[in-house]
């Protein structure tokens, strides 16, 4: 029996499905037990189970992954790979890259394809919330974007909107494309194979929190500072700055522009 204890947060939650797939496929059969808040992103997960009651030891530890992280590392390495390699410090097991993957049922995708044909225009998903206010966009800016594409196409705000973290994860998977944050749908929707994904970012390194065949829209020069990554306490100032200079440069131009290329 293998026990994994997992971070609160819901992205911290979809890297770690990495980890679980590295560990399974390290040791094929064995028993997986994991500690999380959000036990839905692991169905579908065979040999996996949740652990009903907090335990005083875990195999496997993730809750600290983050901050043990240095943005201003000179090559700083992509989150998954640092779970990753976290998890094989703490196992002293070598263990392989497996980036986060979550499986969706043929039923939940089914779902998806039946609420987006409610509408009459493609679907373009947004993420406009975050856990940490410098790497939020400011509302004027999600108001002038919708604005702007309802012309052709529908908009869904899936940080208000009342689906559930699986739900939004099948709806990134079929629909026409997304625009996100550094939060939850920027590795939830890489997990779930979703096309035309434009992540906005500011204090986050593209290079840490972003994956392959994702848009990336950051204006860095706007602040000698960034990125800075300052945001991994929320308890902690989390910028130089009163405005948050770095997301605030992003105009809504930049990313129509990219949209025009799907």
């Amino acid at each position: 029996m293998i026990r994994i204890n997992i971070a609160d947060d819901l992205g911290d939650n979809v890297i770690s499905t990495g980890v679980v797939l590295s560990v399974k496929n390290k040791f094929p059969g064995e028993k997986i037990q994991i500690d999380t808040e959000h036990p839905s992103l692991f169905e579908h997960f065979e040999n996996v189970s949740i652990l009903k009651n907090n335990v005083i030891n875990y195999d496997i530890d993730l809750t600290n992954y983050f901050r043990s992280e240095d943005h201003q590392n000179e090559l700083p390495k992509s989150l998954y790979v640092h779970a990753i390699e976290l998890a094989q410090n703490q196992f002293c097991s070598n263990l392989n890259l497996y980036k986060p993957k979550i499986e969706l049922s043929d039923k939940e995708l089914n779902w998806a394809k039946n609420e987006l044909a409610k509408y009459d225009k493609p679907v373009i998903w947004m993420q406009i919330k975050s856990g940490s206010k410098n790497k939020d966009w400011n509302n004027k800016g999600w108001n002038e974007l919708e604005n702007k594409l309802s012309k052709r196409y529908h908009v869904l705000r899936l940080s208000s909107d009342d689906y559930s973290p699986r739900e939004s994860l099948a709806i990134t998977k079929e629909a026409f494309g997304g625009i996100t944050l550094d939060s939850f749908l920027l590795h939830g929707s890489y997990s779930v194979g979703a096309k035309n994904v434009i992540v906005l970012l500011g204090s986050s390194r593209k290079e840490v929190v972003g994956y392959p065949g994702q848009k990336v829209i950051s204006v860095n020069n706007s602040c000698k500072y960034a990125p800075c990554g300052l945001h991994k306490k929320k308890s902690e100032k989390n910028c130089y700055f009163d405005n948050f200079k770095c997301m605030n440069a992003i105009e809504s131009k930049m990313i129509m522009e990219e949209i025009r290329k799907w």
